[in-house]
């Protein structure tokens, strides 16, 4: 019985090696993933505007985000057309409604990081769209395809 209980640690060093090996395969962090503005030179400056451009990037993201979460757990999910619509003309007319000040509030934080990236000359070719009209994107392309609770 002795022996047998020996074997399990002679397979020890080949398991360790093994996962050090596939360890080295992972990526630590999703950095290579995330889309940089390109850099011509690598310079101190360059590498401060970049930094200055992701954090304007990370709060337009944000604030796109939360406009869209909110119109898709308020009226999307539901199909919900005529409402969305009646939220967008108050969110329009800058009604006093919290869901209207928070969704212009986010609007307005968009536009300026907007505004921002284009006054360092980052690259703003993704932001062809703001979250409004996005929304009345969305909304006219459900009402076109007749996806009201209305009509169902």
């Amino acid at each position: 019985m002795r022996l047998r209980d020996f074997r399990i640690f002679k397979q020890i060093p080949f398991i360790i090696l093994s996962l050090l090996a596939f360890s080295g395969c992972i990526a630590i962090n999703n950095q290579d993933r995330l889309d940089k503005p390109s850099i011509v030179e690598n310079t101190q400056h360059a590498k401060k505007q970049l930094a200055h451009c992701n954090q304007n990037i990370k709060l337009m993201n944000y604030a796109f985000t939360y406009v869209l979460n909110e119109f898709e757990k308020g009226y999307f999910e539901k199909k919900d057309i005529l409402g969305a619509n009646a939220q967008l003309f108050l969110i329009e007319n800058k009604s006093k409604s919290v869901f209207a000040q928070n969704i212009n509030a986010a609007e307005k934080a968009y536009n300026l990081q907007y505004e921002k990236l284009r006054n360092k000359k980052c690259s703003v070719s993704k932001f062809t769209v703001s979250p409004l009209q996005n929304i009345k994107n969305r909304i006219s392309e459900l009402d076109t395809n007749n996806e009201t609770v209305i009509s169902k």
